[in-house]
């Protein structure tokens, strides 16, 4: 059960509309409610009467709404005092939360690069889908968000944001299954008209709007045609790596496949889409750890070019 569901719950109420709720929780409908659901399971009974109009609590769900609402208060009151006493001690953890594709690979070799200048800390990862990041993040659960620039980053955080610093690059590269002469089953020929069976993101996920903004104008979009699509960068890989169709990975995920032949790329240099990774911090995180390694950062870090994952080969 997370908490921050409950939150969920009572901007419902407030709202008496889920699409309304799910656009001041900065989530898409969908997710909303995924998570009421989720909370009902756990609950064991419906907290939300659907069939009204507007949508209104179970007589339930609002007293388990009063009950959470006042304990999570007092929890996270605790929870503020124990971060500040425990703050200017050396067993402080430091908490990052990641979305799945920058946690998976960049994230161990750029905290061995950062604790290699700024000393050993105590950390903490949370690797999640970007949406319950960004929801730890704003809640405070987490003192730092690693993510990839993106319209969803924008347009979620721009006025919640208190700083933000490019510590990475990555970019979107084209890549197939190869064929049995190790050419690319599916290469990107302009000249032709084709129809490309296209391995993607879900058009809401982050990387999904970040592909749709910079592909707008380059290519047909009829020119793919959808046979798989997911949130996850792990399961679009392996669909690709079946040879499915083509599609737009990270190269940080995908450089291992490509030394080992069991992906190529598709088209030219001029089809990537290039990324930033952004070390992100609240405005509300001025404790003294949390101000010493950003400050640490901001000095001393500069990203490189590319990254390549040291530890795959």
């Amino acid at each position: 059960m997370n908490p921050n569901w409950f939150d969920d719950l009572a901007t419902v109420r407030e709202t008496g509309h889920f699409s309304m709720a799910a656009r001041r929780r900065n989530l898409s409908q969908p997710a909303l409610s995924r998570r009421i659901r989720a909370l009902e399971s756990w609950a064991g009974f419906e907290l939300v009467n659907r069939q009204s109009r507007p949508v209104t609590l179970t007589s339930a769900g609002e007293q388990i709404l009063e009950v959470a609402l006042t304990g999570i208060k007092r929890l996270t009151q605790e929870r503020d005092l124990l971060r500040d006493i425990s703050s200017s001690v050396a067993d402080y953890v430091v908490s990052f939360a990641a979305q799945h594709s920058v946690a998976w690979r960049f994230f161990p070799n750029w905290l061995q690069d950062f604790e290699n200048k700024f000393g050993p800390i105590k950390s903490r990862l949370r690797a999640d889908d970007l949406d319950d990041c960004i929801a730890s993040f704003r809640a405070g659960e987490v003192d730092f968000l690693i993510a990839y620039n993106s319209p969803h980053i924008e347009g979620t955080l721009q006025k919640a944001l208190g700083e933000s610093l490019v510590i990475g690059h990555d970019r979107l590269i084209p890549v197939c299954k190869p064929d049995e002469t190790g050419r690319p089953l599916y290469p990107i020929f302009l000249a032709e008209k084709q129809m490309l069976p296209y391995v993607g993101y879900s058009p809401l996920s982050s990387l999904g709007q970040l592909f749709s903004r910079h592909m707008e104008g380059r290519l047909d979009r009829g020119c793919l045609k959808p046979v798989y699509q997911h949130s996850m960068v792990g399961a679009i890989r392996v669909r690709a790596c079946e040879g499915l169709g083509i599609s737009w990975l990270p190269e940080t995920i995908v450089s291992v496949d490509l030394a080992s032949g069991a992906l190529v790329r598709a088209g030219k240099p001029e089809w990537n889409i290039d990324m930033t990774i952004n070390l992100i911090r609240s405005s509300h995180a001025q404790n003294f750890h949390i101000t010493k390694i950003w400050e640490h950062v901001r000095q001393h870090h500069t990203p490189g070019q590319e990254f390549i994952p040291r530890s795959c080969y």
